[in-house]
């Protein structure tokens, strides 16, 4: 099933409706932004809520990074079976079921089940073999299962005026540590 597109600023709700919350003291407020771009992690978790309420479900996120979505997301639907992959591991404070893996190559990114849900927030960006990410998750999901796909836009003009000024966009730290990954930008064709 494929919703419909929807401007992010017209559902970003502040609290779950009480027959869709886990509990009543439960605010989208507190989700954490992570690395993408703000509202979005809200917006993913309140859709999850609304389409699976306090059933058990089991998703996937994909590339998962440090993990501040999934820990976000068990946190509010503790009732949802919650995995992410990532070629690097999240700190051991993290509670979902990791595995690593190298989403640019299918062979290496097998799972053992499939999901109700996956996510891959502002993740697709950074594959340059889009197609065998697709196949992948497309093998990976329940035939009634809903993708959550973002890209964030680096066109606004505040982005571009970053990148002019300083060499990078706004989301990105202005050093990064040994050790941390890196980012690229792939080019329209190329998803």
């Amino acid at each position: 099933m494929i919703e419909e597109s929807v401007y992010l600023d017209s559902f970003v709700p502040k609290a779950f409706p009480l027959d869709t919350a886990p509990s009543v003291d439960t605010e989208l407020a507190d989700i954490p932004r992570g690395n993408t771009c703000p509202g979005v992690n809200r917006l993913i978790i309140g859709r999850l809520a609304k389409r699976f309420g306090r059933k058990y479900f089991r998703i996937l996120d994909a590339p998962c990074g440090t993990g501040v979505f999934l820990d976000a997301l068990s946190r509010v639907l503790p009732a949802a079976e919650v995995h992410g992959c990532d070629l690097v591991k999240p700190g051991p404070q993290s509670r979902f079921i990791y595995s690593r893996a190298n989403l640019e190559n299918a062979r290496s990114a097998s799972f053992d089940t499939k999901f109700d849900a996956i996510t891959c927030i502002s993740g697709v960006m950074e594959f340059d073999n889009t197609l065998s990410f697709f196949k992948k998750l497309r093998q990976s999901i329940t035939p009634d299962g809903v993708l959550f796909l973002t890209n964030d836009n680096l066109l606004t003009v505040r982005d571009r005026l970053m990148y002019l000024l300083q060499g990078r966009f706004g989301q990105y730290p202005f050093n990064t540590d040994a050790g941390t990954p890196t980012w690229k930008i792939v080019p329209l064709q190329n998803l």
